[in-house]
Formats: C-alpha cells, sequence, structure tokens
C-alpha cells in the first residue's frame, strides 16, 4: 500500500498508546482466557536520508528515552565486563516506555542477537548464560524483574518499539528466517517522505503530531468473546492475507481495540494491509 505522513504519524502514536495498556485478557471462543502482549510494535523502512533520526530523537525527547542506534547483542540483552561489572540491558532499563532503535541492521553473524530480539518482541522476556560470573544482581519494577545470579540472567520486561532501518534485507539466507520472524511480531511501515515532509524537518519543525501525555495509571484491559469474535471474523474476511501474520494480525488488532476502546475497521484494515505489505516469502515490499 502507499503509506502517507498521516498513516506513519498514526502508527507510530499507536505504538505509544501501547505503553498505557498493563495487561491484555482476551476471552477465546473455547471460554478460555488467554493473555495477550499489550505493547505494540513498529518496524520502519525509508532510504537514507530520509529523516528517521531526527524523529525518533524527537520521540525520545518526548518521552526521555535514548534512542539506541547500531542495537548489539549486549546492549540489548546485557553482559558482564572484563572486571566483573554487568552492563546494563536496553531491553530491561527502557521498561514501561518506548525502545526506540536507528540504523537496524541484521548480518549472518548475528543470529543470538535475532533469536533474543523475536523472545523479547514476542514474549518480552529472555534469559541466557553468561560467559562470566558477577555478583548476585536483581532489580524490580512494578512485577518487571531483572535477575542476574551464577552467570545467568532473566529478563522479564514489557516495553512498544519502533525500530527503523534503511535497510529491505533482500537476499539474505541465513538470517532471513529471523528476519521474517521479527517483522511478523511488528506492523511494518515503508515510507519514501515527500520534499515537503523533509522541509519541514530542515527548519526544525516535526512534519508528524506525536501523543505527548501519558494515563496515570496504565490499563488492565479484557476483551470480551463478542468483540473477540467481532475481531477474528474481520481478519478471516480480509482477502489475500497471508497464513504467516495470521494470527499476529488477530493479535495485533486485539492491541489496537485495547488501545482505541471500540472496534475501528478502517484502522483495522489499514493494519492489515500494512501486515501484508512484506512478502514473508521473499522479505520486500511491495505497493
Amino acid at each position: 500500500m502507499k503509506v502517507d505522513p498521516n498513516h506513519l504519524q498514526d502508527i507510530i502514536n499507536l505504538v505509544l498508546k501501547s505503553n498505557d495498556v498493563k495487561s491484555l485478557a482476551v476471552k477465546l471462543h473455547s471460554g478460555n482466557v488467554r493473555m495477550f502482549r499489550p505493547s505494540l510494535h513498529m518496524f520502519w523502512h525509508s532510504p537514507s536520508g530520509s529523516g528517521k533520526s531526527e524523529i525518533l530523537n524527537a520521540i525520545g525527547n518526548i518521552r526521555k528515552v535514548p534512542v539506541y542506534s547500531n542495537l548489539t547483542f549486549p546492549s540489548l540483552v546485557g553482559t558482564i565486563d572484563k572486571n566483573m561489572n554487568f552492563i546494563p540491558a536496553g531491553s530491561w532499563e527502557i521498561r514501561d516506555n518506548i525502545f526506540l532503535i536507528d540504523e537496524f541492521r541484521a548480518s549472518y553473524d548475528e543470529s543470538d542477537f535475532l533469536d533474543a530480539m523475536n523472545r523479547l518482541w514476542e514474549n518480552q522476556s529472555y534469559s541466557r548464560k553468561l560467559g562470566r560470573i558477577c555478583p548476585p544482581l536483581i532489580e524490580r519494577d512494578k512485577g518487571l524483574y531483572l535477575k542476574v545470579n551464577d552467570g545467568t540472567i532473566s529478563i522479564n520486561t514489557r516495553f512498544s518499539s519502533i525500530t527503523a532501518s534503511m535497510y529491505n534485507y533482500g537476499g539474505y539466507s541465513k538470517t532471513s528466517q529471523q528476519v521474517r520472524a521479527l517483522m511478523s511480531r511488528c506492523i511494518p511501515i515503508s515510507f519514501v517522505p515527500s520534499k515537503n515532509f523533509l522541509s519541514q524537518l530542515a527548519e526544525g519543525e516535526l512534519p508528524l503530531k506525536i501523543v505527548v501525555n501519558r494515563k496515570v495509571k496504565p490499563l488492565d484491559v479484557h476483551i470480551g468473546i463478542d468483540d473477540y469474535r467481532t475481531i477474528k471474523e474481520f481478519v478471516d474476511k480480509y482477502d489475500g492475507l497471508q497464513d504467516n501474520v495470521y494470527l499476529r494480525s488477530i493479535g495485533d488488532l486485539c492491541r489496537i481495540y485495547a488501545i482505541v476502546g471500540r472496534h475501528n475497521y478502517e484502522l483495522y484494515k489499514t493494519i492489515l494491509d500494512l501486515k501484508n505489505s512484506v512478502r514473508y516469502d521473499k522479505y520486500v515490499f511491495t505497493e
């Protein structure tokens, strides 16, 4: 689909607003209740020189969070330095906020990095054995935690994210499956800015209206069986949706419902159009 600045603005604001949802419980047709990840993720592809960094920095200033450029495996999940000190994990430091990643790239030898991203983006948790041992460390924050003990780090966190990149990743073989898995966890958006859009950035103006205020108390949202059935039937009726993103599309629409508080079918269709704009068999954006 052709993406304009309004699409970009709307998706960014939805991702930011998803921080206001603490938990998301959905009652399924079977009568069981499933807990869904409440956080939305966005993958933003634009060519070099499109203003991605300027916009991410503006969002970071609004939310008072850093922008992680050229994110690495250690900076994502933490590590131990040669002095046996623990180096903080970005996925923990950014808890209950927006994870802003600029200049994202994945190479052939970064399968551990992409595996960690996939696990954190989906389950918001991660555990691994470190190569060194440091003094035990436990940090807790409103049900979330970071634990380092006996050389093992365990993270239970919560964040939404915007990952920006100038790369399309066409032609990757070894990491393509992991990149496709990461993409399926995100709302992908490929945006080519106009000259007017870039001119506003050059004048120090932000061409997008970004949500500033946050709810004082995050919401615990429950979606009943009827509303869940409405969401699922909408996805079922969408023509041509790729099987790879069927389940995650239902999940993302549940998250949209939790944020908006009602069914917005025009927005639902936009989300599905964007989810379906990546060919997961070849990983190329289509218009």
